[in-house]
């Protein structure tokens, strides 16, 4: 649940509710159709509430992992910081339980997240055979691509080296 593309779909579908594109109807399990006594306007204030702190939360362990990334953090700091980030992803996982999605938006969210999957490993599988055409490893292939990014003379030893055009350069380096 906590996956940047599972939160990107909750801020998304906070949205939608926001702008009456979709219903609260068609966000929450348990409220039925026939039910229409159901105060709406309070379930759509009560999830888009806890949208609005999930982003907030998001933003939090956002903020701490880069903090993780710096170079000069004492073990004890890095400790600290990484049960922030823990306790910060069970307080969205808690969060987006609570907003309680129906199947149609899970099933949405999953087949996006499949989507996703096969699209990386198709990359992953492109990464690979140039690295099989090649001969070059990956770690190679990043320094190549930095350097052709820095001139164009670059550019050309690597095209001469490799055989790999500009425009293939730049298509792997995307995907790595």
């Amino acid at each position: 649940l906590n996956t940047p593309l599972m939160i990107r779909e909750i801020i998304s579908i906070g949205e939608k509710l926001k702008s009456d594109k979709i219903s609260v109807r068609e966000v929450i399990r348990d409220l039925d159709d026939d039910e229409t006594d159901i105060d709406e306007e309070h379930y759509k204030r009560k999830v888009l509430s806890l949208i609005k702190r999930i982003k907030r939360r998001e933003q939090k362990k956002l903020e701490l992992q880069k903090k993780l990334t710096q170079k000069h953090l004492s073990k004890v700091k890095r400790t600290e910081l990484k049960k922030k980030i823990n306790r910060s992803a069970e307080k969205i996982v808690d969060l987006i339980q609570r907003i309680n999605l129906n199947k149609s938006q899970i099933e949405n969210v999953a087949q996006k997240l499949k989507s996703f999957l096969e699209r990386l490993e198709n990359a992953e599988g492109e990464i690979f055979q140039c690295i099989e055409n090649t001969g070059i490893s990956q770690e190679e292939l990043k320094k190549l691509f930095r350097q052709a990014k820095k001139n164009r003379q670059e550019e050309k030893k690597i095209k001469k080296k490799t055989g790999i055009s500009r425009k293939d350069l730049l298509e792997i380096d995307i995907r790595c």
